[in-house]
C-alpha cells in the first residue's frame, strides 16, 4: 500500500502521508481525480465544482476548470501520477 498519495492544491501536488488521512478524505480524492478526469477530457468541465472549499489533509483542492487546465498544462495532473506507489526512502 502506498505511504503518502498525491493531494493536489492551487500550486501542484503535495505528497502527503496516508495515515494522516482519514477514510473520508481518501474517497473524496478518488472521487475528486476521477472528476479531474471529465474536466480534461471536456466530458464534463464543471464536474469538479462539487469539490468546491473540500480539503484533503489541510490542502484545498482546486475546482475551476481554468485552475485545473492550468495544472494539467504544467504536468500537475499526470494520471500516472495518481497511481505511483510511494513507498517512502528505502
Amino acid at each position: 500500500m502506498a505511504t503518502s498519495v498525491p493531494v493536489p492544491g492551487e500550486d501542484g501536488l503535495w505528497r502527503v502521508p496516508v495515515d494522516d488521512l482519514t477514510t473520508q478524505e481518501l474517497s473524496t480524492l478518488g472521487s475528486y481525480f476521477n472528476a479531474v478526469q471529465k474536466v480534461l477530457s471536456n466530458r464534463d468541465p464543471f464536474a469538479a465544482t462539487e469539490f468546491k472549499g473540500e480539503t484533503i489533509g489541510g490542502i484545498e483542492l482546486p475546482t475551476d476548470p481554468d485552475d485545473i487546465e492550468r495544472l494539467a498544462f504544467e504536468g500537475e495532473f499526470d494520471i500516472d501520477e495518481f497511481y505511483t506507489i510511494d513507498r517512502g526512502d528505502p
